[in-house]
């Protein structure tokens, strides 16, 4: 334990604590076997390994004494096509369309019915002439059929409603805010009275079509009426939601990198790479980043304590590991939960934010960072003996590397080790078992 101490002396964290958290979070997630004799091995391996990273977080804006920095962040809405689909296709197209109420009409511009027109076109016609057969006794179609399909409905209502599923389809494919050229061209290319451009907001072209199409309906609980509208403006809005970001080299957070609002093959209460927390908490380029709910609190011992001070405490909504090296080479692995995989904008603000707090801590500038356009999987290689999933170079994620504009080699291939062999729970011993946190001798 003193040796401990003294290589964390001048992190100023209680090591005692340290100790007995990190084996109490071990033991209440299905591991009663651990030892203070195991968590101090991987403390002190820990602590050499991780001595840059240390440091880098400890200079970080944010910092709270805890090993982590914390900072607001703002997440894009969490938007995609499905939510999109449900909102506008099934209350606009299935309660809309199916009805035949709103679009499609039995009466023509001069407001008659085909009733209406066979009986005129009837009294000109002899008596013997049907007007089904009006085609043959005049050479020409009886203009009741023209305009009126044989169950009463007009052509022109008819092809209304089919422009107008056209165009519901074109927006159930749209998950951002304002439109985009193609988009805008595409609705133009329908209907050009729409007038759809670049930039309009995307419920303000929908409100349009809503209106051109006579959908408007003030009826309370209307589904095309203020109650639709409102939902899709809160569903489709600019901004997004503020959370507490964390960038951290605690201990605990490698233990708890996969409890949270989700889980994965790292948790270490019986997935199946459960060890390979350890294996990237022994490395010397991993961090743990996740997020949490602002404003989280606890009690402990009748003390209350913030999310903010004790992130590692409360539920991960999303987490995100990510490799820093001496060379100042930043690669970005997955975000989980992994449903949130293609959504690019959540991956681009999540490395920002690390982006930004490495470049302060370091005095840089934060908007000198280049995305790197070469394959970071030819120089990343697995430690020796590590048992982490390799997520960075899992083959169907577009992993991303990055460097700032100070970097030491930004075209540097050497070597970049990601991940460990872990240390046995236990006894302290390595092990290569990724689905055991203990060596085979304990």
């Amino acid at each position: 334990m003193n040796e401990l101490k003294s290589m964390l002396a001048y992190t100023n964290i209680d090591v005692e604590a340290l100790v007995n958290d990190y084996t109490k979070t071990l033991q209440k997630n299905n591991n009663r076997e651990a030892t203070e004799r195991g968590t101090i091995v991987a403390l002190k391996e820990w602590a050499r390994q991780k001595d840059y990273l240390i440091r880098q977080v400890m200079q970080m804006p944010g910092y709270n004494g805890n090993l982590q920095a914390v900072m607001p962040i703002t997440i894009p809405n969490e938007r995609t096509v499905n939510d999109v689909d449900k909102t506008v296709y099934n209350n606009i197209w299935l309660n809309l369309f199916s009805s035949g109420s709103k679009i499609l009409s039995k009466k023509n511009a001069e407001g008659k019915t085909l009733s209406d027109m066979i009986l005129s076109e009837a009294e000109d016609m002899p008596e013997f002439v049907d007007v089904l057969s009006i085609a043959s006794h005049s050479g020409k179609k009886a203009k009741s059929f023209s305009e009126f399909a044989d169950n009463g409905i007009t052509y022109e209502s008819i092809k209304k409603r089919d422009e107008a599923q056209s165009l519901i389809n074109v927006f159930r494919g749209i998950v951002s805010s304002r439109l985009d050229s193609i988009q805008a061209a595409e609705i133009n290319a329908i209907n050009k009275n729409i007038r759809a451009a670049e930039g309009m907001k995307t419920t303000r072209a929908l409100g349009k079509v809503i209106k051109y199409y006579g959908l408007e309906d003030k009826t309370p609980g209307s589904v095309y009426g203020k109650e639709f509208i409102a939902n899709y403006c809160e569903l489709m809005k600019d901004g997004g939601r503020t959370l507490l970001f964390v960038i951290s080299v605690n201990p605990i957070d490698y233990l708890k990198m996969s409890i949270g609002e989700f889980t994965s093959c790292h948790d270490i209460r019986g997935g199946g790479w459960r060890s390979g927390t350890i294996s990237y908490m022994l490395d010397q380029t991993t961090m743990i980043t996740y997020t949490i709910l602002p404003g989280s609190s606890t009690e402990i011992n009748r003390v209350t304590v913030s999310g903010k001070d004790r992130p590692e405490l409360f539920s991960k909504i999303y987490r995100n590991v990510f490799h820093w090296d001496c060379n100042h080479r930043l690669i970005q692995s997955r975000v989980y939960p992994q449903g949130n995989e293609g959504a690019t904008d959540l991956y681009k603000v999540l490395r920002h934010a690390v982006q930004s707090s490495i470049s302060l801590a370091n005095g840089w500038d934060p908007e000198n960072w280049t995305n790197r356009k070469r394959k970071f999987i030819d120089f990343t290689t697995s430690g020796e003996g590590s048992t982490n999933y390799p997520d960075w170079s899992y083959e169907h994620f577009s992993g991303n590397l990055s460097t700032p504009g100070h970097a030491t080699d930004a075209y540097s291939t050497e070597q970049f080790v990601i991940g460990a062999a872990p240390t046995c729970i236990v006894c302290g011993e390595r092990h290569s078992s990724s689905r055991n946190l203990k060596c085979n001798w304990c």
